[in-house]
């Protein structure tokens, strides 16, 4: 992150801190209908146009730790194989053999030699092409080099592997370019996996983003732990092309240090800058992965829709390197600690969702401080299509003249 960009960041904590209300001009927020979060209808445009069109992260490159190296992502009900091959590329594949669409493998995870269907045998190398069929000569006009295993998008950024469904979407980098310069610095490939967790939500997977994309509810459902060393006012916002966005809350670290999640003993990441020890630098990068930065460990938060009255958190913590032997042990101090933070952050959601799916809750009512919520439901639309969306749950544009521009600054 630049030092001039650190630098308009912290005059926006300072300005934020002392501000009175809304900047001038600044707009009030329509409702924002319940019912985007309680429509099957809806709910199905988000997985069609969204969730299998979007960049997707799936996995640590670590995960897959030599050659063979599979894993099987199921997450928005396409099971994908993904697997690392001989000359160390990652390639992605739909886990479905071209004879009668078994799966190639049961397992979720494991390591193995060849890709062979579970079913009759036909056998796969590690780039998807098919060199053997059992019985061959029966089959007429069979031709090997016309059935390789149907690939996926699949792309790298920091030691995460990405997947996209769609063929004709614009490359990985061009979907995180408001970000690469400010993650940079940090050297996300470098950094090892020191925690995970997954926890099943009973709401849909917008109510559970929204929890993370604001500090308003730091006061009330952190009060017992972080609440105190988090200024809820002092949070500075940036809204990205794309739906993608950023926000800065500045924290005491000395309150941090008291919680369990900091200690002398716990190194910085390499390339951390000072706005990073001082603040919490959080990114939403749409549709579903929040990412807290800060000096010592990055979090990947995400998000996965099982439905649309529950979805899935699943927890990635990672940390600097620490070379051979077993994690360092001030781990096992802070990895409980965020969990408890992020076990507050999910008390309210199945009661949202609740009154969500009654009459008694027709929608949003939005605040200043609540503005990355709407970007977000802004740019759900913008992905689906406006015409293809309901009149009634449809939201009015409002933030385009707050987008920051990319690698500056300013905003228009």
């Amino acid at each position: 992150m630049k030092s001039e960009l650190q630098e308009r960041i912290r005059a926006d904590l300072e300005y934020e801190a002392e501000r009175e209300g809304p900047p001038p001009g600044f707009p009030a927020f329509p409702e924002i209908p319940a019912a985007r979060y309680t429509s099957e209808e809806f709910h199905q445009l988000e997985l069609e146009q969204i969730f299998r069109k979007c960049w997707l992260p799936v996995a640590r490159l670590e995960e897959l730790e030599k050659p063979g190296s599979f894993l099987v992502w199921k997450k928005v009900g396409r099971p994908i194989l993904i697997v690392l091959g001989k000359d160390h590329v990652v390639r992605a594949f739909y886990n479905s053999c071209r004879h009668r669409g078994a799966a190639l493998t049961p397992a979720d995870r494991g390591q193995c030699n060849i890709l062979r269907c579970q079913y009759h045998s036909w056998a796969y190398d590690f780039t998807g092409k098919l060199i053997a069929v059992p019985d061959e000569s029966d089959f007429c006009g069979l031709n090997k080099e016309e059935l390789p295993l149907i690939g996926v998008r699949c792309e790298v950024y920091g030691g995460t592997i990405y997947i996209n469904l769609d063929n004709d979407a614009p490359p990985l980098l061009e979907h995180l370019v408001p970000m690469l310069d400010e993650w940079a610095c940090m050297e996300l490939e470098k950094l090892r996996v020191v925690h995970r967790r997954s926890t099943i939500i009973a709401c849909n997977w917008k109510a559970a983003v929204d929890a993370f994309q604001e500090v308003y509810h730091i006061n009330t459902v952190h009060r017992d732990s972080i609440g105190y060393a988090l200024n809820h006012k002092a949070s500075a916002m940036g809204l990205f092309e794309g739906g993608h966005s950023r926000m800065v809350t500045a924290y005491n670290p000395w309150a941090l240090t008291t919680l369990g999640m900091d200690s002398p003993d716990t190194p910085d990441i390499t390339g951390a800058t000072p706005l990073h020890r001082q603040t919490s630098t959080a990114y939403l990068t749409f549709p579903n992965m929040i990412t807290p930065f800060r000096s010592i460990f990055v979090q990947q938060l995400r998000f996965w829709p099982r439905g649309v009255n529950e979805c899935e958190m699943e927890v990635v913590g990672l940390g600097p390197d620490w070379g051979e032997g077993a994690r360092p042990e001030y781990w096992d101090r802070a990895n409980p600690a965020f969990d408890k933070v992020l076990d507050e952050d999910l008390e309210n959601l199945g009661s949202i969702q609740a009154s969500m799916q009654s009459n008694a809750f027709p929608g949003l009512r939005l605040s200043y401080q609540e503005r990355r919520l709407y970007w977000t439901h802004e740019e759900i639309d913008r992905r689906i299509g406006v015409e293809r969306i309901p009149e009634h749950l449809r939201v009015k544009p409002m933030l385009d003249k707050y987008i920051e521009l990319t690698g500056s600054p300013e905003v228009r």
